[in-house]
């Protein structure tokens, strides 16, 4: 009886491929994923399951050849996976992780990306809106419209459109565009927008009384021209300084006072005006309306205060309203009136309170108008 040499064992060792199949893959194999499999090192040891059945099939046909070729690259680059790893770096097995998606997360996501609608600028009238020109553009904020004559509630809103002041058009029809509704400045009427050379600042201003919707907690919110985007400064409070009040009280709003802005100096101040249950958040409606003669100086991030302070991110604060003759009897507190900057006094200028008024001093005013009139 012929004698046949002994049956190899069920597993094969070797270091390199010239040892899988006769010596014939003499080049690199490449991964599928364009990565290339290099020669093991010598020091190295790899078992697989013996491929020698396939072989002799692959010896056949070349067809035949690379099928066996490709079933021994998908069970070696694993191995050779995880060997690296368990070797050399002692890596516990990657396990996927996260929670299962839901219709309803799938819909908040889808409303996040959302683009926000942009506001309207055909509508009937528009007043009591907060407004700053920067670079040749209008900028105008909520107030309150009506689109048609017999609207007589929901004016208040949150529309913010910009006029176009370095071109011609119609009286008929301005060149408004609306700018995307904001998600988080609130819907405010007669407050003050301050304004940079690149950014507009939200102060103050008073919510809606009908139907009546109470106030939030103050933030001053920031537009950045050039992102086009909205920056909330919370819990804003005073810094010290000369003629300030004491460092770190809460900046309140107010309504229906004086502001004005001066980019070239990086501040913004507001004088005066009003607060209300419609204006402070926790003010019961039982409670009557105060006016003020606070003069609060908003010093924009990156500026230096008048004493010297650098604003960080936030700005900085200042409330002057017993620095100056508003502290003294006889001045009276006061809304609905204007401030003038005059330049040429002292380093940086002066600035001028005209006019304005309480309800009282409205209703004496008026009725000496009457009187004289007769």
């Amino acid at each position: 009886m012929e004698s046949h040499p002994e049956r190899p064992k069920p597993s094969v060792r070797f270091r390199t491929r010239e040892s899988v199949i006769n010596g014939d893959m003499d080049e690199k194999q490449e991964h599928a994923d364009g990565e290339t499999i290099e020669d093991m090192d010598d020091s190295e040891d790899l078992f697989i399951p013996s491929m020698e059945p396939m072989v002799r099939q692959a010896r056949r046909t070349p067809f035949q050849r690379l099928s066996v070729i490709l079933l021994i690259l998908a069970i070696a680059i694993p191995v050779i996976q995880l060997t690296s790893f368990a070797g050399k770096n002692n890596l516990p097995p990657l396990m996927a992780t996260g929670v299962p998606l839901t219709e309803g997360s799938i819909d908040s996501a889808a409303s996040d990306l959302a683009k926000r609608q942009n506001s309207p600028t055909d509508v009937c009238k528009r007043w009591s809106q907060q407004s700053a020109i920067v670079n040749g553009t209008l900028y105008l904020y909520g107030g309150r419209a009506i689109t048609s004559s017999d609207q007589t509630s929901n004016e208040w809103n949150n529309d913010f459109i910009t006029l176009d002041l370095a071109h011609s058009w119609q009286i008929s029809n301005p060149s408004l565009t609306g700018l995307p509704q904001p998600s988080g400045p609130p819907s405010v009427a007669n407050g003050y927008l301050w304004n940079s050379f690149d950014s507009v600042y939200l102060y103050g201003g008073e919510f809606s009384d009908t139907p009546v919707e109470s106030p939030v907690t103050f933030a001053l919110w920031e537009y950045n021209i050039p992102s086009s985007s909205w920056n909330e400064i919370n819990n804003p409070q005073t810094t010290s300084g000369q003629n300030s009040e004491p460092a770190g009280e809460t900046i309140q709003r107010a309504a229906e006072g004086a502001g004005y802005s001066m980019p070239n100096l990086g501040k913004g101040w507001y004088f005066g005006g009003h607060e209300d249950f419609l204006t402070t958040q926790g003010w019961s409606d039982q409670v009557p309306r105060i006016y003020l003669s606070s003069f609060i100086e908003y010093t924009y991030p990156g500026y230096t205060s008048g004493d010297g302070q650098t604003a960080g991110s936030n700005g900085l604060w200042r409330n002057i309203t017993s620095g100056g003759i508003q502290s003294t009897a006889g001045f009276t507190d006061r809304a609905d009136g204007l401030l003038v900057y005059v330049p040429g006094f002292g380093k940086q200028g002066i600035l001028l309170s005209l006019a304005g008024g309480t309800n009282d001093t409205f209703v004496s005013c008026c009725k000496l108008g009457m009187e004289n009139a007769n």
